[in-house]
């Protein structure tokens, strides 16, 4: 996945995003700003109201949302009239960094819920898997490794790191990043047939 940019997130993946935050009963009008760099649309979250009797009501109240890119604008990048947490920003800064719109930092990669990475077993590799068996995650591994490998160890390497496994095929990566310490954080990708292949044959 390269790199995008804010505005380019397409209609399903604000969905998911404002339904993780907000859990709002609809979302309509959904715009971008190429000029502000920003995404508007409108969402109905439902409250209760009590009426003259003391009954509790459910009442859809429609706001209007802007998001912005969260690295650039820290806590203005969610706009709305309701509460608004640091878990929020939070969830907004690692969904973007799942959907290759950086800020790049080592923490967004963390317990981050949107970023497969480092799986381990069949389980999570079906699961992440696309359409032609490819998945997509990252690694953090020192610069030696790049250094005091030939192409076939280094990749073989990232491979176990990211899959626990050496059999990831057609790996393409990309290193996104240096933390400290001369750690790399690199975007890996790969074919996990063989890996899906040899599962069945142990089965």
């Amino acid at each position: 996945m390269k790199q995008r940019n804010f505005i380019d997130l397409t209609d399903d993946e604000i969905r998911e995003i404002v339904t993780d935050i907000f859990a709002p009963k609809k979302i309509t009008c959904i715009k971008r700003s190429k000029k502000w760099d920003e995404i508007t649309c409108k969402i109905y979250i439902e409250w209760e109201t009590t009426d003259d009797d003391g009954n509790k009501i459910p009442e859809l109240i429609p706001d209007e949302l802007t998001l912005m890119n969260p690295f650039d604008y820290g806590k203005d990048a969610i706009q709305v009239q309701f509460p608004v947490n640091g878990e929020d920003y939070t969830k907004l800064k690692q969904f973007c960094f799942a959907k290759g719109i950086y800020g790049v930092s080592i923490k967004w990669l963390m317990d981050n819920p949107y970023v497969a990475r480092n799986m381990k077993s069949a389980e999570e590799i079906i699961a992440s898997r696309d359409e032609n068996n490819y998945v997509e995650g990252y690694v953090q591994v020192h610069v030696s490794t790049l250094t005091d490998n030939d192409l076939e160890g280094f990749l073989d390497i990232i491979s176990e790191e990211l899959i626990g496994s050496d059999l990831l095929k057609d790996i393409n990566y990309e290193v996104i990043g240096v933390e400290e310490g001369n750690e790399l954080i690199i975007k890996v990708t790969g074919d996990v047939s063989g890996v899906l292949e040899t599962e069945e044959e142990d089965k």
